[in-house]
């Protein structure tokens, strides 16, 4: 078996080599692009180390989760662990090389280089997306201005923790510009390294000492997360600070020091020790694979040691792939892995914006798989283009692509076929009206809407506090001899509300209609996360025989992890509340409820949906939360609707 992995590698280790080592350039007419040779010839000169293909099928494979995790969270619920393996891949290249590597060129050099590989890309997504809401979706230039600016000042994680804006539930406040926490992270912690690597220069320590100073931060970090959740419970900062996340780049840096130089992780080159390695490699993918299919961003597991564990798996299976006998190292060469691994930071710039405006141009009788597919299109287009002209420069064009204005020059005296001529001064042109249309939109996107999403939170927050503070009224008996009506008599009974920030907007009127409700609401809360929280409240005795259920606005679930819920509940009556948002996942939602009622003879429907499509006065501007209107509307619903089926029975 290994005599034949060996002949198959070797059949393709020319043609990738060829590829990470600067060789596989453009061809045109037979000929090689002098230009672009040249350029890739002086750059393996300054650089010691040569571009690792299996590295970037690891970043492929883990932008894809990230990805995965948007399109299709209730099947990869912790795609968004992803982001901790980018930071530990982050850590090892800034640790590398870090005796020699800042004496050959200063410091400055360095950061402006990052500097202009993530801001330019950056910029340009940002200006895209404003230019884009401006011309078609002009009510939706909302909470971009500030998100924006602390974007390109790369603060943006920090803004979002002093706003208290949660990654996993942007139905309060969206913004397009959410996902770029990570940008600003990043760059925050490429500082640290560069401050870190002076402080050992400058103190002369040896290898193993730096080491172990960078293991103990990384243990305080990953500690401190666990600490502060257990305190507060506050995902928002524990998710964005540099505090709680720099465990995994300093663990990714510890690995750089154990696979260069003294310090090498040198094991025999017999078969045996290859093996291991890739026995190794493969369980920690397998239980990478795992956590991303089992965990999810909103339970306390994830903060208590998730992020942990996943940062340590992927330390193992990255010190495996570097191993370039193994065969996952030959895997992971594959093009299609490091196509996307490449281009992981332009496709992490766009995916975002994507996906959260897409459902806005859905046609109701489009297929899904179509509309899908249609923005996958779009991902590609927008990302290649970055790539091509911001992150590599293969495209040329004079204006927008480095931060000199001698960009203009040099286009107009280099020699270029006329095509690409012509396709650069169409960029520049397009990007120049771009700009002009977003400075317009910044300008329009108004605080307005700022102001509303804090008065909505402030109501969840009271409301979380009113449901905290209510404690279960004892039942009273009805007396069968009076003339009691049924509505008064449902109203008066003991019930139990599951639910997201929806059923927290309209706490405390449903407190009012339903004075022996038991309420238990959770911000980002997903229905295939929930049976945990239903078996505590029944170990709790607050499980009432008559259940609401409102979720699904966060993401969409299987029939599967429906009917797990259902039996988690057993007999009790239960009551399905459709959701209504603008969210591409809406009708999946709705038609699986509506199904789970086929299939289950104690599940019933409060089609919410269908009374709440007709009256937009009763939302809140983020169009799926009730107003203090349609709180009321909502809670009147409810028991409406409970009343008219115990007739109907």
């Amino acid at each position: 078996m290994l005599k034949i992995l060996k002949i198959f590698q070797k059949r393709f280790d020319g043609k990738f080599s060829r590829e990470y080592n600067g060789e596989d350039n453009k061809l045109k007419d037979g000929k090689i692009h002098v230009a672009q040779q040249n350029v890739m010839q002086e750059s393996q000169k300054n650089s010691k180390y040569k571009r690792v293909a299996a590295l970037d099928g690891f970043k492929g494979i883990m932008i894809l989760a990230i990805i995965g995790y948007y399109y299709f969270q209730n099947y990869l619920p912790g795609g968004f662990f992803a982001v901790n393996a980018f930071f530990v891949i982050g850590g090892y290249l800034a640790f590398r090389d870090n005796k020699h590597l800042f004496h050959k060129k200063p410091v400055e050099w360095h950061l402006s280089s990052k500097l202009s590989r993530l801001w330019l890309p950056m910029l340009f997504m940002i200006i895209g997306t404003v230019a884009f809401l401006f011309i078609a979706l002009p009510e939706q230039l909302k909470n971009i201005r500030m998100m924006s600016l602390s974007s390109l000042v790369f603060f943006n994680n920090y803004y979002q923790i002093i706003n208290q804006q949660s990654y996993f539930v942007q139905s309060i406040n969206p913004s397009p510009f959410v996902h770029l926490w990570y940008v600003s992270l990043y760059l925050q912690l490429m500082l640290i390294a560069v401050g870190i690597r002076k402080v050992f220069h400058r103190l002369n320590l040896l290898r193993m000492q730096e080491s172990l100073v960078l293991l103990i931060l990384s243990a305080v970090s990953a500690v401190l997360m666990t600490v502060m959740y257990m305190i507060q419970k506050d995902p928002s900062y524990i998710y964005y600070a540099i505090s709680t996340r720099i465990f995994s780049f300093l663990l990714g840096g510890v690995l750089s020091y154990f696979t260069e130089g003294q310090l090498s992780l040198r094991l025999p080159r017999g078969k045996s020790s290859s093996l291991f390695i890739q026995l190794i490699g493969l369980v920690s993918l397998l239980l990478m694979g795992w956590m991303a299919l089992s965990f999810n961003g909103v339970q306390d597991e994830t903060y208590l040691y998730g992020m942990q564990l996943f940062s340590i798996v992927s330390i193992v299976f990255l010190w495996s792939i570097l191993y370039e006998n193994s065969v996952l190292n030959y895997f992971l060469r594959f093009r299609g892995f490091t196509f996307f691994g490449r281009r992981s930071f332009s496709y992490y710039l766009w995916f975002y914006p994507v996906h959260m405006f897409a459902p806005y141009f859905q046609n109701g009788e489009e297929s899904n798989v179509v509309f899908l597919g249609i923005q996958m299109l779009c991902i590609i287009l927008l990302s290649e283009i970055t790539y091509k002209i911001f992150e590599t420069k293969q495209w040329l064009v004079p204006f927008g692509q480095t931060f000199s204005l001698m960009s203009i020059h040099h286009f107009a005296v280099k020699e270029l076929p006329p095509v690409k001529k012509m396709m650069g001064m169409a960029f520049s042109f397009t990007y120049i009206i771009l700009i002009g249309l977003a400075f317009i939109g910044f300008f329009q996107s108004s605080t307005e809407t700022n102001l509303v999403a804090q008065q909505l939170e402030n109501v969840i927050k009271r409301n979380q506090e009113l449901i905290e503070q209510t404690t279960q009224e004892e039942s009273t008996t009805v007396d069968p001899n009076k003339e009691i009506q049924l509505k008064e008599q449902i109203a008066q009974e003991p019930v139990t509300f599951v639910g997201d920030s929806i059923l927290l907007a309209a706490a405390d009127k449903i407190q009012e209609i339903f004075p022996k409700a038991i309420i238990d609401g959770k911000i980002g809360r997903q229905l295939y996360s929930s049976p945990a929280t239903l078996q505590e409240l029944i170990s709790k005795d607050k499980m009432a025989n008559r259940v609401v259920t409102l979720l699904g606005t966060n993401g969409t679930f299987s029939q599967k992890q429906l009917d797990e819920y259902i039996r988690t509940l057993g007999d009790r009556e239960l009551y399905f509340v459709t959701i209504f948002a603008p969210v591409k996942w809406n009708n999946e939602v709705n038609q699986q409820l509506h199904e789970a009622k086929t299939r289950h003879a104690n599940v019933h429907i409060i089609d919410w949906y269908e009374l709440a499509k007709n009256h937009a006065e009763w939302f809140y501007e983020d169009k799926i939360h009730p107003n203090n209107q349609g709180a009321e509307e909502f809670a009147e619903y409810l028991l409406e609707s409970i009343t008219q089926m115990k007739i109907n029975e």
